[in-house]
């Protein structure tokens, strides 16, 4: 054809039909238009209209430093909220991303090296709303088609009730595991009816009440069990290796992205950011196994609820909630989230109910479990996270949430679980007597810090259903009863309960600044000896605003010379969509939480704004022992069961001088 066009018109006059061709303008590309097939499409919904959008707008910065290729298309549904750096809790940036002056509406950008490129501008969306989310995967699968999709979910997790929460929405709204099912199954066509990765790079969503609702619609689920430090996934690290690589598969780039994440944690010039990888977890998830472990899991259901249901289902039920408690738990908070690592919950069964063929089938889910996790990461705090948890709480409000209950999820409405763990909860309503505390003494009355004396407390409880025991000190002020703090301890075989006192207590230091500080949670880790987890409640006002906020300060503890060396790991704030990481700086303020025991017994916190009561931050947070002063001090246990009553008993001893 080419030799018959030069014939026609001649060598002389193809040249310049070719120069003049050169020479025009190339073609406009309608918005709307297609691009060539990719390899990859990553369509990432980032709800930053909440308090997470600084790191969010971090995100798309770490997008934009690699960007897009002609095989990899990384487009962006971005709404952002109207609050900038001058709201109160410092967690808005106001500010201009990769090119585009700040916004406060939903918009469609793609990714680009440098720079983001608008798309379109969707004004106010509900970023919870199925629809949104619908209407997203259909826009940017038509006009970016690929031969595999991912879909990435940025913002809050919540575990089962779900993900996504837009602030900007009148009375709340977030996005349900149903929602999610929904969108995906609007959209199918658009994508090939199958996605070849589900990620979410939000709190606590590695559940297998996740895995199962999305079973059908992705090949791959990367999720992280526990809480996400702020910072959340690596973009740049990760899209760096799949630009250079774009003809990897769902699972290798669901490899990456957990190896990425645990990468920038430990490779962080950052003191604080390294020590925050001892609490994070993400996994890989084969998702064509899930429907397997369904399975596997709910034989294990079904004979646990028998044994529940029978005349006298007590010794049973108390094996049961053994297992329970003692399994790793994720998302902190007072009271627990009822979200337990599933492979440990399955390993503590085994050991509390050999019997009436549940250890085999907690040894076949078990087997199914490891095939189904195909890759997982997990810090020093968390040794037990196999990569999937899974709803088992003792109290019947863990089962629901302001969106509707645990059943409203594909696995809660048509798995055996959900009416076993019903069956379980409610014969723990049922149970509503403390436990005895009884015989609490000092073996003296009065030491001396001149001669460095020690008490030892000592009490007896009935071992038949104890879940937790603590070591509690208080502080009579006349007459409440200020606990200072408590620490975690566990009685013998005979049910006593032994505890010794030196006069000394736990504080937070910064510089050559000190808090006393009130422990309420301190967890051994079971693969380091003489090291624990510690959570400590406290009011954290950062510099230079005014509001104060409700935060769990979360540090690793090491006993060492009979002293005690804490390093602070992270904090979070819990919000209605969800804990928050916050990050401390310098010039930040502390103060101390405390609980005090009224002369009725009513229980209530109280933060003092006495200066004794404030740490403002010069450095980085630690944690030691400090000598208290002398006083009369109130010294016991307290005692909860599995069914979550308590009871608590103490003798006063004089500290002097």
């Amino acid at each position: 054809m080419t030799v018959g066009l030069a014939r026609a018109i001649g060598m002389g006059g193809m040249v310049a039909a070719l120069l003049a061709l050169a020479a025009l303008p190339p073609r406009a590309v309608r918005a709307d238009e297609p691009a060539p097939v990719a390899e990859w499409t990553l369509l990432v919904y980032d709800d930053a209209d909440c308090d997470l959008e600084s790191p969010m707008m971090d995100d798309l910065g770490e997008m934009i430093a690699v960007g897009g290729t002609d095989q990899v298309n990384v487009v962006v549904l971005c709404d952002r909220s109207p609050l900038d750096e001058s709201s109160e809790d410092g967690s808005y940036s106001g500010a201009d991303v990769g090119g585009v002056a700040a916004w406060d509406t939903a918009k469609v950008l793609l990714a680009k090296k440098g720079e983001l490129a608008e798309l379109a501008d969707w004004g106010e969306l509900d970023l919870g709303d199925p629809a949104t989310l619908a209407r997203f995967i259909e826009f940017a699968a038509k006009r970016f088609p690929a031969r595999r999709f991912a879909l990435m979910l940025n913002d809050h997790g919540m575990g089962w009730p779900g993900v996504c929460a837009d602030d900007s929405v009148e009375g709340g709204s977030h996005l349900t595991l149903a929602d999610i099912q929904d969108a995906l199954e609007r959209t199918q066509a658009t994508y090939g009816g199958r996605l070849e990765l589900v990620g979410f790079d939000a709190c606590l969503m590695a559940a297998f009440e996740t895995a199962h609702a999305l079973a059908r619609r992705a090949r791959y689920m990367v999720a992280s069990e526990e809480l996400e430090p702020g910072s959340g996934w690596q973009y740049t690290a990760m899209l760096e290796t799949l630009v250079r690589r774009p003809t990897m598969d769902g699972a290798e780039l669901g490899k990456l992205i957990c190896e990425t994440y645990r990468e920038s944690f430990d490779r962080s010039d950052d003191e604080d950011v390294r020590a925050s990888a001892a609490g994070i977890t993400q996994s890989l998830i084969d998702l064509d196994r899930a429907s397997d472990l369904a399975a596997k899991l709910a034989v294990v259901a079904t004979k646990l609820r028998e044994q529940l249901e029978v005349e006298d289902p007590r010794s049973t039920w108390v094996k049961i909630g053994r297992a329970r408690s003692r399994a790793e738990e994720y998302g902190g908070g007072e009271g627990g989230s009822g979200i337990h690592d599933l492979l440990h919950v399955l390993d503590r069964l085994r050991a509390e109910c050999p019997d009436d063929g549940v250890d085999d089938a907690c040894a076949d889910a078990i087997a199914s479990l490891r095939g189904c996790v195909l890759y997982a990461i997990r810090g020093s705090a968390r040794p037990h996270a196999c990569g999937l948890s899974i709803c088992f709480p003792a109290d019947k409000a863990l089962l629901e949430d302001d969106s509707g209950a645990y059943a409203t999820t594909s696995f809660g409405r048509d798995h055996p679980w959900s009416p076993f763990v019903a069956c379980f909860v409610a014969l723990a309503g049922g149970d509503e007597a403390a436990p005895d505390v009884l015989g609490v003494t000092a073996s003296a009355e009065k030491i001396s810090l001149e001669a460095h004396g020690t008490v030892e407390i000592t009490a007896k409880v009935s071992l038949d259903d104890v879940d937790q025991a603590v070591f509690i000190l208080g502080a009579k002020v006349d007459d409440e009863c200020v606990i200072l703090g408590q620490l975690a301890t566990k009685p013998d075989e005979d049910g006593k309960l032994s505890e010794t006192w030196d006069g000394r207590w736990f504080a937070l230091r910064s510089g050559e600044a000190e808090l006393l500080c009130p422990i309420n949670e301190l967890e051994e880790d079971p693969a380091k000896a003489d090291t624990y987890a510690a959570q400590v409640p406290v009011r954290w006002r950062a510099k230079g605003k005014t509001k104060w906020q409700a935060v769990t300060l979360h540090l690793a503890l090491t006993l060492a010379d009979d002293d005690v060396k804490g390093e602070f790991v992270y904090a979070f704030v819990d919000t209605p969509n969800g804990p928050r990481a916050v990050e401390l700086e310098a010039g930040d303020e502390l103060r101390a939480v405390y609980l005090v025991i009224d002369a009725k017994g009513d229980v209530q916190e109280r933060v003092t704004e006495d200066a004794a009561n404030l740490l403002v931050l010069a450095g980085r947070l630690k944690m030691g022992l400090v000598q208290l002063p002398p006083a009369t001090y109130q010294l016991g246990f307290a005692v909860t069961d599995l069914a979550g009553n308590t009871s608590e008993s103490a003798v006063a001893v004089e500290l002097a001088k």
